[in-house]
């Protein structure tokens, strides 16, 4: 599991607040009430017998429920746990690629006025639940890194609302998106594509 101290971004009182959906299940029953019994009766006008009637009443219709409850939500593509995260590489519109953008996740952006911690800054809103910060280089830099906090699932990687070619980690103390990658050929110059995944600064 991906340690927190390797994430450089520390916001103070910042809330995330977990997102599910809820699940509704709806049964499907395709069983028919079959009847196969017809009243047949053999006795003729001219009856040489007593009177007998053949026709036996019965009923083979039972009704059979072969419906299986149904999910009607759906499912987080991202969703892995913290044995096996490397298995959802690319569940969030593909890998994003070793070309970085500026303002983009990863990219570099520019704070707001002298501002020394993060903030906004120049970085592109994310997706709906997902917060976007443009962290300094270093202190007193005007400079820094759009990096993305987003709300975790119920386990260690989900989508959470990051920007496409990433993924939501739950780091504990904060969830923050990292970008996918299948090797490091898919990361930005001086990044490294860990075990898990996803592209960080060895």
């Amino acid at each position: 599991m991906r340690a927190a101290s390797l994430v450089c971004v520390c916001v103070a009182g910042l809330a995330l607040v977990a997102c599910s959906s809820g699940n509704r299940r709806r049964g499907i029953d395709s069983g028919v009430g079959t009847d196969s019994a017809v009243g047949t009766d053999s006795s003729m006008v001219t009856d040489s017998g007593p009177g007998t009637d053949s026709s036996v009443g019965t009923d083979s219709g039972g009704r059979p429920d072969t419906g299986i409850g149904r999910d009607s939500g759906t499912a987080d593509p991202c969703e892995a746990g913290d044995g096996d995260p490397s298995s959802t590489v690319g569940c969030n519109g593909g890998v994003y690629g070793s070309t970085s953008r500026g303002n983009e996740i990863g990219g570099a952006c520019t704070l707001d006025g002298t501002a020394t911690e993060p903030v906004p800054g120049s970085c592109m809103a994310g997706p709906v639940g997902s917060m976007n910060f443009c962290t300094p280089e270093a202190e007193g830099a005007s400079a820094g890194t759009c990096v993305y906090v987003c709300a975790a699932g119920g386990v260690y990687v989900s989508t959470g609302g990051c920007p496409a070619g990433s993924r939501c980690f739950n780091l504990t103390d904060v969830a923050v998106c990292f970008r996918d990658c299948s090797s490091s050929a898919d990361c930005f110059a001086g990044e490294m594509c860990d075990g898990e995944g996803s592209c960080v600064v060895p």
